[in-house]
């Protein structure tokens, strides 16, 4: 891994242990859908940059015949956070693109 050089997200920090997506997203400003839609997709690269590290520690694990059950359980719960992340940020680029509709039809 330490010869692939390229460049990888850091750690974003615009959100704290939980956060609460809005039950309404339409009842957010544009800037705040925007800002919103921003922070999903930082954490959802970092995450997806977690989520490799974890799998190539599997992948070592296997190499040596170790037990990699806790590496696993780590990738597994990696992959549904990313789930988590991509579902929210599709619910956030279906509410921009309803607004650029309406707006488009009023002309």
């Amino acid at each position: 891994m330490e010869n692939i050089k390229v460049p990888l997200p850091a750690r974003p920090n615009n959100f704290d242990e939980e956060y609460v997506f809005p039950g309404d997203p339409s009842k957010l400003s544009s800037k705040e859908l925007g800002e919103l839609m921003f922070t999903l997709t930082a954490w959802h690269s970092y995450t997806m940059r977690l989520l490799g590290l974890a799998e190539v520690e599997v992948i070592k694990g296997k190499a040596k015949n170790e037990d990699v059950s806790a590496d696993k359980a780590s990738a597994m719960f990696l992959k549904r956070v990313c789930g988590i992340y991509k579902s929210q940020i599709s619910c956030i680029s279906r509410e921009i693109s309803r607004r650029k509709t309406e707006l488009e039809e009023l002309k």
